[in-house]
């Protein structure tokens, strides 16, 4: 990630405006953070880190690129259950 901080004020205000956010990171495993910074040249940093980070920012993070497509309808559906999308976040 190059800028958390402008990334977490753009996902605030999205959050405020009633626009979800939801991310995909690659490079979860050691092996994959490697890679990721080796291509990007960008810090890939703690997972663990990484999650509570996007909990705080209100981002919803996803685990594989198919659940990022598939997402945005359920995220945008203002019908959901608060419920539902709980364990989301």
């Amino acid at each position: 990630m190059r800028d958390a901080a402008r990334l977490a004020a753009a996902a605030r205000r999205a959050h405020a405006a009633g626009k979800p956010v939801a991310a995909y990171k690659l490079g979860r495993s050691a092996a994959g953070e490697a890679l990721a910074r080796s291509h990007t040249g960008a810090l890939a940093g703690s997972d663990r880190a990484l999650d509570a980070y996007f909990r705080d920012c209100g981002i919803v993070r996803v685990d594989m690129l198919e659940t990022l497509i598939e997402i945005p309808p359920l995220l945008c559906t203002r019908n959901t259950p608060a419920k539902t999308l709980e364990w989301l976040l």
